[in-house]
């Protein structure tokens, strides 16, 4: 992290919040909108001023997915912009097994080109996983 906080930190001039991940809306087949957009971005890796939570809510509300779905919604019910980062996350084995439930809802498949705008370093299966881009010389590192 010391190689790049220097970077990321100033990103919340511009942005809300910065975070690693999407997930896309369809993985909630519960919810009545679970579209790809309505997704919600991902706390494995999360950067945000302290006013997001003391100034942009009156009192923080949890009700929505989770913590990460809660700023999610807000930034975007508020036209707040926000940042997920170019990341490695695309496993086929969870996408597959994500797809199951999705579908035997009646609602479309997480496909990759619903994350590909945030996707770098190839096929990201344990097996087939291209380490090229990772930092640390492991599955997700």
């Amino acid at each position: 992290m010391n190689d790049w906080v220097e970077d990321v930190i100033p990103l919340l001039e511009k942005y809300v919040f910065i975070s690693n991940r999407w997930d896309p809306g369809q993985i909630f087949t519960e919810v009545q909108n679970p579209s790809p957009e309505n997704g919600i971005a991902k706390f494995m890796f999360f950067f945000s001023k302290r006013s997001l939570y003391t100034e942009l809510f009156e009192y923080p509300s949890m009700d929505y997915r989770d913590n990460g779905g809660n700023l999610t919604y807000h930034a975007q019910q508020n036209n707040l912009p926000f940042l997920v980062l170019d990341n490695t996350y695309w496993n086929k084995n969870r996408t597959a097994n994500y797809n199951v439930r999705i579908t035997q809802n009646g609602l479309t498949p997480i496909m990759y080109d619903h994350i590909k705008n945030w996707h770098v370093g190839g096929d990201n299966d344990e097996d087939t996983i291209n380490r090229e881009n990772h930092l640390i010389d492991m599955v997700y590192g």
